[in-house]
């Protein structure tokens, strides 16, 4: 046991003829005024050091009215710290849900008990063993999209996200993630506004060829939520596009069973946003770039291989920036640009044709040049694999797509690998905008989903510039949730629908649907 330096001298109380009076007012004045039995705070294990010194004193005392003094002593030490926890423990075993109770007119209605709310798992009543009233504090996890289309408002989702820490109770504790193509964690769970306001302007936005939505929520139910017990929320900022997650919504789905965070989606429309991005850049954001390559091993099938070249850029020329690597040049090694906008307005595919047309596939580079090293995917055109990197050598690398149009080759088949490649890369522009609406309604759905699955809700804005307004909802709302618990009477492995409604009749109540075991 480690040293108690507040022990009292308690020899010399225990020879005292007053020593029930004066061993009661040293224990009030060490621990403070008696009070009701408690469970024990988490600071206590130093007061029974402490108290088990007192004890073996007394045990050794003559004075047997010290005993009844003991019984002070007990009672003051095991009594808990009367303000508010901000750690709630409970059983592991226990089934959290939390619940949204409003009147027929919509308006939320406070001050019910547990004794108020009914639960069924599976159409069973269930005893509610575990409740929280709505003042008790949250946990919550901020998550802010911060990948391309929404990095030209990142600012704007920054200083609104700052805002939103001022609105939530002062008790809440909160984290911040961000994701775009990968995860940010600024700060984990505190209360500390400052702390939080500092860690949003570590928040970094900027150019992302994906989202990974659906990784960064997966993340945070395994990692930022381990250990966390009792009510936690996570509020979500995003346009609900996934566009690279290892994961998809089934898979996700399965991790929103298990969990019993509550979840608000503010669902930003960008889809305007994207279409104009889309057109202006003449193809999907970050998808459309690559460096083509012509080679031949001969002069005989220079032909092939530009009539190939040519038929890749009439199917593509206008909806991605290609690169064209010439090996034989006045000037040397030549990159062309096609089809760049935002930095030639000018330069189309016809051009680039032309150009194509001027180049020898057959001839030596005057000079190597180590495309692999620029990070674009490189689309070589080729009449053989014999030999090509001794031709190339370090312009190409092993993951270069290699389309071989040799002689007697039947242009059917080439034009079949070229298509393909095109389709699983660089969707067609035409067909990318007419899918978009239905991807937004789709990524929509799923925001959607994600929070009512929880007992949480979907608010969709407009415009980011009303972005305060829902935040001030969500805010107002944590501050009327109640959280019910029970032990399910049943064990059965799977998914089980849960039914929460109150005593009283007219009431509607947002809850958890359905946990897993």
């Amino acid at each position: 046991m480690r040293p108690c330096a507040d022990t009292p001298s308690f020899t010399n109380w225990v020879n005292s003829d007053d020593v029930n009076h004066e061993f009661s007012r040293e224990i009030i004045r060490r621990f403070g005024e008696p009070k009701s039995p408690m469970a024990l705070g988490a600071d206590n294990s130093s007061r029974f050091g402490c108290l088990s010194t007192a004890w073996n004193l007394m045990y050794h005392s003559r004075m047997f009215s010290v005993i009844g003094a003991l019984w002070l002593i007990i009672l003051s030490a095991t009594t808990a710290d009367q303000t508010p926890q901000k750690v709630f423990k409970v059983p592991v075993e226990l089934v959290l849900a939390h619940a949204v109770v409003t009147d027929v007119n919509g308006r939320p209605v406070t001050g019910l008990k547990g004794a108020d709310f009914l639960l069924a798992d599976n159409g069973v009543p269930q005893q509610i063993s575990y409740f929280k009233p709505e003042t008790e504090p949250f946990r919550v996890l901020i998550v802010l999209d911060v990948s391309g289309s929404t990095r030209r408002k990142i600012e704007l989702i920054k200083a609104a996200a700052k805002r939103f820490l001022r609105q939530l109770g002062p008790n809440d504790e909160i984290a911040l993630m961000a994701f775009g193509d990968r995860i940010q964690t600024p700060s984990g769970f505190t209360s500390d506004r400052k702390q939080l306001e500092r860690a949003v302007d570590e928040i970094r936005g900027g150019p992302s060829n994906k989202t990974i939505l659906y990784d960064a929520l997966s993340f945070a139910f395994r990692v930022a939520f381990k250990g966390i017990e009792g009510r936690k929320a996570l509020v979500l900022l995003s346009d609900g596009f996934d566009t690279g997650s290892g994961i998809d919504v089934d898979v996700l789905s399965g991790y929103l069973a298990q969990t019993d965070c509550l979840i608000y989606s503010l669902v930003v429309d960008t889809e305007a946003d994207v279409r104009e991005n889309m057109i202006r850049r003449r193809g999907l954001p970050g998808a459309s770039e690559f460096a083509l390559v012509l080679d031949s091993s001969c002069e005989e099938n220079e032909g092939l291989v530009i009539d190939a070249a040519g038929y890749l850029v009439q199917r593509h020329g206008n909806s991605a920036n290609i690169w064209l690597l010439a090996r034989n040049c006045d000037d040397g090694p030549l990159f062309i640009a096609a089809s760049v906008p935002r930095t030639n307005p000018h330069f189309d595919k016809s051009r680039l044709l032309v150009r194509i047309r001027s180049v020898r596939p057959s001839k030596d580079w005057p000079e190597r040049v180590p495309l692999s090293k620029t990070g674009l995917e490189t689309f070589v055109i080729t009449d053989t694999k014999e030999g090509i990197e001794k031709r190339l050598g370090n312009c190409i690398s092993l993951q270069s797509q290699v389309i071989v149009v040799g002689k007697g080759a039947d242009p059917a088949q080439w034009q079949e690998r070229i298509a393909t490649f095109l389709k699983q890369r660089f969707p067609d522009l035409l067909t990318a905008l007419q899918l978009l609406p239905e991807n937004y309604r789709r990524a929509r759905h799923n925001m959607e989903v994600i929070a009512t699955t929880t007992g949480g809700r979907a608010y969709h804005l407009k415009t980011l510039k009303h972005v305060d307004e829902f935040y001030d909802l969500v805010a107002r709302e944590l501050r009327q949730v109640y959280t019910l618990g029970f032990y399910p009477s049943a064990l059965t492995p799977g998914f089980h629908l849960l039914e929460v409604r109150t005593q009283t009749p007219g009431l509607s109540v947002r809850a958890r649907q359905s946990y897993h075991r």
